[in-house]
């Protein structure tokens, strides 16, 4: 960690310093999110909503943060693939789903869909969520996912480990 902050330090050009800070300064934030949410639990149900939202809009953010600290410091996008992390890769269709575009969401071309976190079985570290989706035909169609949190923070801190100690 002292060898990026110092890299980041020594950076001459002030605008890239100020991204590689802000980007580098993001990812130690969601570190200490990540921290919160495994030291402390929610059992009330608004407390839980929250919790969800703040998570997964937290692990967008800080992917976004790994993509801009990667490519500022390689020039290069071929150091960070988070696609390639299946589970990564559906936390920013999980992200718009529940956070992003809940209401009203586009879905192709053609379709439309609304989100809903399940009440029932609601943890603080997992979650069903069910889309339904209307066609242009007028075809329904209702998708369920289950999402658990655990599963999304030890794959993106796996991921954030591998690309900071590169």
């Amino acid at each position: 960690m002292k060898i990026i902050e110092n890299y980041i330090k020594l950076e001459k050009d002030e605008f890239r310093k100020v991204k590689l800070a802000f980007a580098y300064e993001t990812i130690n934030r969601i570190d200490k999110i990540i921290n919160y949410h495994n030291e402390n639990e929610e059992v009330d149900n608004d407390a839980i909503y929250l919790s969800i939202f703040g998570l997964l809009q937290s692990l967008f953010v800080a992917i976004d943060s790994l993509y801009d600290f990667t490519l500022e410091i390689t020039n290069s996008k071929s150091h960070i693939n988070i696609n390639k992390n299946e589970i990564l890769n559906r936390l920013k269709y999980i992200r718009n789903d529940i956070v992003g575009h809940p209401i009203n969401r586009r879905y192709g071309r053609s379709s439309v869909g609304y989100a809903v976190i399940k009440t029932d079985n609601l943890t603080y570290d997992k979650f069903e969520y069910i889309i339904y989706i209307k066609n242009k035909n007028g075809n329904l169609r209702v998708n369920s996912y289950v999402v658990d949190l655990n599963e999304l923070k030890s794959s993106y801190l796996k991921e954030k480990n591998a690309i900071i100690s590169k």
